[in-house]
């Protein structure tokens, strides 16, 4: 038998804060390099966006413990 629990919600507020950060992180990389407001607003949008949703499943997976329970006769 299998129980799964799932912790609070520090993973999944830690993960969300470092994607978007992440994000935020990668769209200046971008407008800088190509000297380009067009592309680091889109950078900005739809990589805080992906990278936000990203880090809050990864701290959903920090955040579940599964348990292995073995009964033995």
């Amino acid at each position: 038998m299998r129980v799964t629990r799932a912790g609070g919600a520090g993973g999944r507020t830690f993960g969300t804060i470092v994607g978007i950060i992440g994000g935020i992180w990668a769209a200046g990389a971008v407008a800088s390099s190509t000297d380009s407001a067009a592309a680091g607003w889109s950078v900005l949008i739809g990589g805080t966006t992906a990278l936000g949703v990203l880090g809050c499943y990864a701290g959903k997976q920090i955040d579940t413990r599964t348990t292995r329970i073995t009964i033995v006769q």
